[in-house]
C-alpha cells in the first residue's frame, strides 16, 4: 500500500490524526469536486472527470488498484476516488459577523448524520454557520463530511469551549438566543426569529439542560400531538431554521 493510501486510513479512523495534521478525508466524485481548492492530494482507481480536473489544476494524485480501495474507504461502496484536503478553522466571531444572522448552535450532538445535516441544512437556507459545543462529534468525522454533501467547504463550523461563555458572547452582538424545550409553552411558528438569532439544539437523548436553558432570551417547542417521545437533532433544526427563513422572506 502506498504511504498516501495509510495517511488516508489513519485521517479516516483517527481524530487525533485529523487535528495533527489540520487535515481530513473526501470520499467520492462529489465531495472531491466540492473540495478541489482545499486538496493537499488524491488517490483514485478510476478515470473520471475531476481527476482530469485534479490533475490539471497540478494536484498531485496515484493510481491504486480497487482492492486498494477496498482496504482504506469507510463506505460500503469503493469510491473511485479519494482525496485529502485541509481543515479550515473559523472563530466564533467569524460565524456571528453578518448583519442578520442565522446561527445553528449544536450542544453536545452526537450523531455524525445529524450533524452532517445539520450542516448542509443551514448552507440550504443561506444561514451565516454552525457552533459545536464541547461533546459534539467531530465534523471532520468522515461520516459527517459525507452527510454535508459539500456544504462543509461553505458554511463556517465554530468549536465551543464553554456554552455560557459562548451565549453571553452572541448576546452582547445582539443576537437573540433560542433554545429547544418540549416543556416551553410557546411552539416555535409563534416566536420571532426575523432578527439575528442563536437556535440552540441538543443531544440527541438529553435535549438541553437546564442551564443552559436559563440563559435563552427565549424557548420554543415543536409540538408532538403524536406518539414519538423526540424528534432527532437534524429534524429539529430543518424545522427551525426553515421557520426562521420563512419569517425573513414572508412579512
Amino acid at each position: 500500500m502506498i504511504p498516501e493510501a495509510r495517511i488516508i486510513l489513519t485521517l479516516l479512523e483517527k481524530k487525533k490524526s485529523r487535528e495533527k495534521e489540520g487535515l481530513f478525508v473526501l470520499e467520492g466524485e462529489k465531495l472531491v469536486e466540492e473540495g478541489l481548492d482545499h486538496i493537499k492530494f488524491f488517490i483514485y482507481s478510476q478515470n473520471l472527470p475531476v481527476v482530469v480536473k485534479a490533475k490539471e489544476m497540478g494536484i498531485p494524485g496515484y493510481k491504486v488498484s480497487k482492492e486498494v480501495m477496498e482496504k482504506i474507504t469507510s463506505v460500503e461502496t469503493p469510491p473511485g476516488i479519494i482525496a485529502v484536503s485541509e481543515i479550515r478553522h473559523w472563530n466564533i466571531e467569524n460565524v456571528a459577523k453578518d448583519k442578520n444572522p442565522i446561527i445553528l448552535f449544536a450542544i453536545e450532538v452526537q450523531d455524525p448524520g445529524n450533524m452532517g445535516t445539520m450542516i448542509r441544512t443551514v448552507d440550504a437556507v443561506g444561514g451565516s454557520g454552525v457552533i459545536a459545543s464541547r461533546g459534539t462529534v467531530d465534523h471532520y468525522n468522515p461520516k459527517v463530511v459525507r452527510s454535508t454533501m459539500g456544504s462543509i467547504f461553505r458554511v463556517p463550523v465554530a468549536l465551543s469551549n464553554d456554552v455560557e461563555e459562548t451565549i453571553n458572547l452572541l448576546k452582547k452582538n445582539n443576537i437573540k438566543i433560542v433554545g429547544t424545550s418540549l416543556s416551553a409553552k410557546k411552539n416555535y411558528w409563534d416566536a420571532d426569529l426575523s432578527g439575528p438569532i442563536a437556535l440552540l439544539v441538543g443531544n440527541e437523548s438529553n435535549g438541553i439542560n437546564d442551564e443552559v436553558l436559563k440563559l435563552c432570551d427565549e424557548t420554543v417547542k415543536i409540538p408532538m400531538p403524536g406518539h414519538a417521545e423526540s424528534l432527532n437533532a437534524a429534524m429539529a433544526s430543518s424545522l427551525l431554521l426553515y421557520e426562521t427563513l420563512r419569517q425573513r422572506t414572508h412579512k
